[in-house]
């Protein structure tokens, strides 16, 4: 049984709202879980960032729109926890106009790769180089 589904369980069974107070010792056991899920979830887009900054690094000048768009994207399709920790990390040095784009074009079409998503957007708005 996945954490979520234990903590959904205790909150059906106790009727309690709180699962730290639904079993004693259960937020000691459960809370580390998901702390250590979104920091290894937010890892990943980090990491997944640092790629696409590697490619666009690669490829050279003129094409910064496209790879901040697409390494956002691919975080908004990996999930929730992704999509905010692509805003948070992207925020700290880029503008988030591009990064938001992104974000919602993976959130909107999850089952679109994002190289194609983000290359269509940007061709449709003149920004393809």
């Amino acid at each position: 049984m996945d954490y979520r589904d234990e903590i959904l369980k205790l909150l059906e069974d106790g009727g309690n709202q709180n699962p730290a107070f639904a079993m004693p010792g259960y937020a000691v056991m459960v809370w580390p879980r998901l702390g250590g899920d979104i920091a290894g979830r937010s890892l990943a887009t980090l990491e997944n960032m640092a790629r696409n900054k590697k490619m666009m690094e690669d490829e050279g000048k003129g094409r910064d729109d496209f790879y901040h768009m697409k390494a956002s994207c691919e975080a908004g399709q990996s999930g929730l926890v992704e999509a905010v920790a692509s805003q948070i990390l992207g925020g700290i040095k880029e503008d988030l106009k591009n990064n938001w784009k992104g974000v919602t074009l993976g959130l909107v079409s999850p089952e679109v790769q994002c190289r194609i998503l983000v290359n269509d957007y940007l061709k449709a708005h003149g920004g393809v180089k």
